[in-house]
């Protein structure tokens, strides 16, 4: 019997992230939605009246306290409060005061409005975060302002605008150079004109946001100074919003005490110090007080800075990981050792604690029906018996095509959640150890997925398991695993080029050793194949012989059929010697007519007998010439228990081999022997 009428805490039809908050589509039937949503303490969010919501929506707070901001004093809801949408007659603001869940009883198309602010937050929370100095330093002052701002009593709606014109306050940022913004030295004219424009981009992004045309507004105006010298439009005092000049304080503030690359970073005291100077000029009285009163009471953002110092040691670590892979790339290490590093370093400096990293044997499109073999894989954190199921079962292209859908994309990365799942249970997947945690939005049969690329072509993937946060993955996350997955490509094209360079050169110097018409070794291999076989024979003191070998009169062979027939038979011919000598022999062209044929581990008695077998065998071969073919031999020996150079022994050779050309037989002489 089907049990769908039951359903697990992390069961959901959509979710949307960013931060530490979520939203969770339960259901949807009937124009009805039911909506879970996870909203971290401090958060400020508002709901619009009835009027502008157009349908009706009733929130049932299930965990943790919300206070509304819309009434003196301030009305708290506990656990069982629900708030009635259609009874709101204006715009209403709540804030979280501690971790709260609520549960939204809505009709369509609540979540879709929900996630589509959502998603766009997160595709400028991008263009911030890009930068590894305005990201910690936009989410810090995210918070410093509302510190200031609730001390001068603003409301929440202004609130609620500081805080996200804090964090954007930087996102034009995005249209200028990285080499620019992160620059050692001074700025040019030009440089520094073109960052002065950020402003002006950073409003325009951001009107083109229904829900952030007054932000776009305040980050207008936050390089704006109270003397009226600041820029883009030389704004002064109270032409200035109040919200503008809280940003401007902290910034100020937070830049002077956080090290760059180009000066080092201001004491507490020292900060105060320049912040009482510019007081009047550049920034507001009033809120330079404000600050200082926080920052000498205490230090208002201790776990801010912590937790910055934490990101920045952690990005300082995969770093060095990242570098210390890239060396061993240079230098040329083994691609398993280079993965087996990858691995390890995202399991020590990601979030993730499992990680299994497969090479394909081949580059493919991701979304082709070719199927793959693992031919490399590397994991930590998992057992042997893991690592040998997930190698012998890669994805198959149907499942592949599945996982690399536009729905399931994160930045370059593919996150499939455990519902969504397009198969049951896969072998070729990490299988978790853990269970489901209700305070967790990471499941354990969550699929996370970072391709690794050549040029558009998939190499391999590398998959992930157990996030020790518990959380779903953020762009922010996975980018240094995206980093080390390219940095594994760049480590096997690497590999690739070196093979087929090593391929090239071994085919190239093979080729330079080959006689082109015969293809047999010519005599600049001779060198290196008679010191190499040497070193041989006086390590098992075994002799090497010499079979040389010319045809007789083969220049009648060219004069009477032409030397295109004269070749045809020299290769056929040589092939035949090649054919009939032992396998571990090695023929040369020597020259001409003449092949050298060169016998490690052979005697000269054995030698004789080769020569015997080899005339026979070129008398009885018809060659497709008038006559039968014949050759002579000479034979000579070197026995490395002899002291007699390897040179003697060729000038026998040749000295021999020369005078049986002459009309009578010459007698064998000591460690030389010829025959007709």
């Amino acid at each position: 019997m089907s049990q769908r009428f039951i359903f697990k805490h992390d069961e959901v039809l959509e979710r949307v992230s960013k931060g530490r908050a979520e939203t969770r589509l339960l259901a949807r039937a009937d124009r009805v939605e039911i909506i879970k949503q996870y909203v971290p303490q401090g958060s400020t969010f508002y709901l619009d009246s009835a009027e502008e919501w157009q349908g009706f929506e009733f929130i049932y707070l299930l965990e943790g306290r919300l206070k509304y901001l819309g009434s003196e004093p301030h009305t708290v809801l506990e656990p069982g409060d629900y708030i009635a949408r259609q009874e709101i007659e204006e715009r209403s603001w709540f804030r979280a005061e501690s971790d709260a869940t609520l549960l939204y009883m809505s009709s369509q198309p609540a979540f879709n409005i929900m996630q589509a602010e959502i998603q766009e937050f997160l595709q400028l929370a991008e263009k911030v975060e890009r930068d590894e100095y305005t990201d910690g330093h936009c989410r810090r002052l995210e918070k410093m302002a509302r510190l200031i701002g609730e001390r001068l009593e603003l409301s929440a709606l202004q609130l609620y605008n500081l805080s996200y014109a804090a964090f954007y306050h930087d996102v034009g940022k995005a249209k200028v150079p990285i080499e620019i913004l992160q620059k050692p030295s001074p700025l040019t004219t030009e440089e520094w004109e073109q960052v002065r424009k950020h402003t002006i981009w950073g409003r325009e992004m951001l009107e083109t946001k229904d829900f952030l045309k007054e932000v776009a507004h305040i980050v207008g105006q936050t390089h704006e100074r109270v003397d009226g010298k600041g820029y883009p439009l030389g704004l002064k005092r109270d032409e200035i919003s109040i919200e503008a000049r809280i940003i401007a304080v902290v910034d100020t503030y937070d830049a002077i005490t956080t090290d760059r690359p180009y000066r080092n970073a201001l004491t507490k005291e020292e900060a105060i110090q320049e912040l009482k100077k510019n007081a009047g000029t550049q920034l507001d009285e009033r809120v330079v007080h404000a600050l200082i009163e926080i920052i000498r009471k205490r230090d208002p953002f201790p776990e801010e800075r912590r937790a910055w110092f934490d990101q920045e040691r952690a990005r300082l670590q995969q770093r060095e990981a990242f570098l210390r892979i890239s060396e061993g790339i240079l230098a040329g290490k083994e691609i398993q050792q280079t993965l087996n590093e990858v691995v390890n370093a995202i399991t020590q400096h990601t979030p993730f604690r499992r990680a299994a990293l497969a090479l394909y044997d081949r580059p493919i499109s991701p979304r082709s029906a070719e199927k793959v073999q693992i031919i490399h894989i590397a994991c930590a954190g998992l057992t042997p018996t893991d690592e040998e199921r997930i190698k012998a079962h890669p994805l198959p292209p149907k499942e592949r095509k599945k996982v690399f859908r536009e729905d399931f994309r994160i930045s370059r990365s593919y996150y499939v959640p455990h519902d969504r799942l397009p198969w049951g249970e896969h072998p070729g997947l990490i299988k978790s150890k853990v269970q489901p945690s209700p305070k967790s939005s990471w499941h354990p049969d969550d699929t996370l997925c970072i391709p690794m690329w050549i040029e558009d072509r998939l190499l391999g993937t590398i998959t992930v398991d157990e996030p020790v946060d518990g959380r779903v993955p953020t762009t922010q996350t996975l980018e240094p695993m995206e980093m080390f997955a390219n940095l594994t490509a760049i480590a096997v094209s690497e590999a690739e080029n070196k093979r087929r360079l090593h391929e090239a050169v071994n085919q190239l110097k093979e080729a330079s050793y080959r006689d082109p018409l015969t293809k047999m070794y010519n005599r600049r291999y001779l060198d290196e194949l008679i010191k190499k076989e040497q070193a041989r024979a006086r390590r098992s003191g075994f002799p090497i012989s010499l079979l040389l070998i010319d045809f007789n009169k083969f220049r009648a062979v060219n004069e009477r059929y032409g030397h295109l027939e004269g070749d045809r038979v020299l290769r056929e011919s040589a092939a035949w010697i090649e054919k009939n000598v032992p396998r571990t022999s090695t023929v040369i062209r020597y020259g001409g007519d003449e092949f050298l044929v060169v016998m490690p581990k052979a005697s000269q008695e054995q030698a004789e007998q080769v020569s015997e077998i080899l005339k026979s065998a070129i008398a009885q071969r018809d060659f497709g010439v008038h006559g039968r073919i014949s050759i002579r031999t000479g034979i000579s020996s070197w026995d490395p228990h002899v002291s007699k150079g390897f040179e003697e022994v060729f000038k026998e050779a040749d000295s021999w081999l020369y005078q049986r050309k002459a009309p009578k037989t010459t007698r064998r002489k000591a460690k030389l022997s010829a025959s007709p």
